[in-house]
């Protein structure tokens, strides 16, 4: 993602920025984090992400009036007095969870105790997590890329990844071969996420997937929402995922260097296979 041209267009279009940083707390985009680019930015403790407490996530903001009503949602009824939302020259103003409190609904999703209390020990090994991970993503990463059949995600050069995962595209196969690649790579144990499946599959899921946001247009004759309606919104983006293919990386923080290229080698054996089956199933 390039967040300068990204930052430019909502500029222009006066249209304000909110974060999903699920897997890429610590990442950086021309050195700086990400997640103090937008109004607010939402990070992730869910167990596949590079902190790990089950579930769970937080919210970041330099907004008071956005995380005076964070906390609000979050459920502190009208203890927030007592809660420690309310400290020193840095906290939100009283006056704004006072002002919100009462037209505000609270959904009751605060963090426990027990959540917090597994979050804040693997605070302190973020960065040496983040080298681990890199590491195994170089890897997988190099014993790929010299393949014709795989076409490897690349970052930009102000980027600065969290590779909790590697991406990559098949642009060759077609449905059928990738669905059957999928099924190899289980075999063999080797998790696979396809994007562009016809239908979600466990986390993963795509636009194509989302049918309640199509659902429920006000205008259906609106030019701009017949534009963006279901399998016609964003042809590029659906081109690029259709084929775009996910390794997860979160669970592999203790694994051996090898470990990462046998997986490599299993990854192209399954493509190649696939390939020649399908070559000579045209002939």
């Amino acid at each position: 993602m390039d967040m300068d041209k990204l930052l430019a267009v909502c500029r222009r279009c006066e249209v304000k920025i909110i974060e999903d940083c699920a897997h890429s707390l610590g990442g950086k985009w021309n050195g700086r984090q990400v997640g103090t680019f937008g109004a607010a930015a939402c990070f992730s403790f869910q167990t596949n992400k590079l902190i790990n407490a089950g579930e769970g996530g937080m919210i970041l903001t330099n907004q008071d009036e956005i995380a005076a009503k964070a906390i609000l949602y979050s459920g502190s009824y009208a203890n927030y007095k007592e809660s420690g939302a309310v400290m020193g020259h840095h906290s939100l103003k009283l006056h704004l969870l006072e002002q919100y409190h009462n037209y505000t609904p609270n959904f009751s999703m605060r963090m426990t105790n027990l959540t917090a209390a597994i979050v804040r020990p693997q605070l302190p090994s973020l960065k040496e997590k983040i080298e681990v991970f890199k590491n195994h993503f170089e890897i997988l990463r190099a014993g790929l890329e010299g393949d014709s059949l795989f076409d490897v995600t690349s970052a930009l050069e102000k980027e600065e990844r969290v590779h909790t995962s590697l991406q990559f595209r098949l642009p060759s196969f077609d449905l059928q071969q990738m669905e059957q690649f999928c099924n190899l790579c289980q075999e063999h144990r080797i998790a696979v996420a396809w994007f562009g499946r016809p239908n979600p599959l466990g986390f993963t899921s795509a636009l194509s997937h989302w049918e309640y946001v199509f659902a429920n247009q006000v205008h259906p004759e609106d030019p701009i929402a017949k534009a963006d309606s279901g399998m016609h919104a964003l042809p590029a983006t659906r081109k690029i995922i259709e084929k775009l293919f996910d390794v997860p990386l979160y669970h592999t923080s203790t694994w051996q260097d090898a470990d990462f290229q046998q997986v490599a080698a299993i990854l192209r054996a399954c493509a190649h296979k696939v390939c020649q089956v399908g070559c000579k199933s045209r002939l």
